[in-house]
């Protein structure tokens, strides 16, 4: 496998799982003066944030793999590398605000990067082989 594909599934990885921290202090900060459980979220909204990734995680396997194969694997790979880095950013910049919770944003961010992510799944592997050279294919 290449360093920099190793690098991004590394990365996949930690934004998917490291959500069980950011929810905790999301709790802290959004829900500390709750009148049940202060500095908890809310289960539903603790759910919510949690399955999004592994929403759009479906979506994007479905999606860009398909692309993939109408509009050519490298450009489709690029493509949901920026999805990943855009919207890992933009969930990081992420607040609360009259408009919209801070939930809501967050699962709507968490399901892009989701897709992103999901696209990288079928895509990194056949990239991986299809560049490998034929002693190493197997391999890979």
């Amino acid at each position: 496998m290449k360093r920099g594909q190793l690098a991004l599934s590394e990365g996949q990885h930690y934004d998917i799982f490291a959500i069980n921290l950011v929810t905790a202090m999301l709790g802290v900060v959004y829900w500390h003066d709750a009148k049940s459980k202060p500095g908890t979220i809310p289960s539903s909204s603790d759910t919510a944030i949690k399955v999004a990734t592994s929403g759009g995680t479906v979506l994007g396997q479905v999606g860009f793999g398909w692309l993939a194969d109408i509009v050519g694997r490298k450009r489709m790979y690029g493509l949901e590398l920026i999805i990943i880095i855009f919207c890992t950013l933009a969930q990081a910049l992420s607040s609360d605000s009259s408009a919209i919770s801070i939930v809501g944003i967050l699962i709507f961010w968490r399901v892009m990067m989701g897709i992103g992510i999901g696209g990288g799944r079928p895509l990194s592997s056949i990239i991986t082989s299809q560049f490998a050279t034929t002693k190493w294919r197997g391999e890979l």
